[in-house]
């Protein structure tokens, strides 16, 4: 993936590997999408450069990948994910993409303390730490692996299942290689956008880029009700995990796996950013639930309760 490589600044590194090297050798540069970034680098680097193109349009994937999308309402996002989750085969080998290193960490806890078997990979984690997550993942000693786009490059895990875009990718070329982590070497995979209520402009923008349009996967809200109380108290549990966790340095795998022996909790990061959305969608929440029941009540009580939730608010 050289243009994830120059996009994150990794020049400096890519100078030194290259003056180790002779001058007279063959250099091969692959990349999912080609920018005009990759097209100035060739050519002012390479002699002569010649360009294969294996696909015939900017965005397009392969013919072994399923897209599907998913309509999910903000608040109950994570409540969607769980559902999703438990309905699929055990075994599934699953991706899930978020925006940022807090959402991250903050799902990959919530499913561990829900009984599902997920790491998280984030750009603040330890190359170290990176590295024993992803052995775990491709060991399949978890089946899940929670990240944010620090795996679009060029991370090689032949049997993944599905992709699943928890979170917007930031532009079409980026979901392009997000869903790339599937379906890959001729074989078959998924992926699955989860489209909120603010997500629709950005992911038509993605339907307009791949040219087709994707099928819904439909999830009824009564399935999903019985199970909110639940995820609202992992979403908690997780908020103070991470809080308590980060006292003692941050996320660490390998000190996850020496906590595990002597009965202490595992280290996290980003307890503010977390417990500031988890307050966030906590308090979206009691505003939808305060929405549906005061149709069922007096004037007087109206008023009432209208004076206490803007105080809360």
């Amino acid at each position: 993936e050289c243009d994830q490589m120059l996009a994150l600044d990794f020049e400096a590194q890519l100078d030194f590997i290259l003056d180790k090297l002779p001058r007279a050798r063959q250099t091969l540069l692959f990349s999912a999408t080609m920018t005009s970034r990759i097209d100035k680098i060739t050519r002012a680097s390479l002699k002569n450069p010649q360009t294969i193109t294996a696909s015939k349009g900017k965005y397009e994937t392969v013919e072994g990948l399923q897209q599907n999308y998913m309509f999910v309402p903000f608040c109950y996002r994570f409540a969607y994910l769980h559902h999703y989750l438990t309905s699929l085969p055990r075994d599934f080998v699953i991706i899930i993409f978020c925006a940022t290193n807090a959402i991250v960490m903050k799902a990959a806890h919530l499913l561990r303390i829900l009984g599902l078997r997920s790491l998280p990979l984030a750009g603040t984690m330890s190359q170290e730490d990176r590295v024993l997550a992803l052995d775990s993942f491709r060991s399949k000693k978890v089946n899940i692996l929670v990240c944010t786009d620090v795996a679009q490059r060029g991370i090689d895990v032949p049997d993944v299942d599905l992709v699943i875009n928890f979170q917007m990718p930031a532009s079409p070329k980026d979901y392009i290689h997000r869903v790339g982590r599937t379906a890959r070497i001729g074989r078959t995979g998924s992926a699955v956008t989860f489209v909120t209520q603010y997500d629709i402009q950005e992911y038509l923008e993605i339907e307009k880029a791949l040219g087709k349009k994707l099928e819904e996967i439909p999830i009824d809200k009564e399935d999903i009700e019985p199970n909110l109380e639940r995820i609202e108290q992992a979403e908690r549990e997780a908020a103070t995990r991470i809080r308590e966790e980060e006292e003692i340095g941050g996320f660490s795998v390998t000190r996850r796996q020496k906590k595990r022996k002597s009965g202490k909790s595992m280290a996290s990061i980003g307890s503010k950013m977390l417990e500031s959305e988890y307050d966030q969608d906590a308090n979206l929440r009691q505003v939808r639930r305060q929405n549906e029941s005061i149709l069922g009540e007096n004037k007087q009580q109206r008023w009432h309760k209208a004076k206490q939730l803007r105080k809360q608010l």
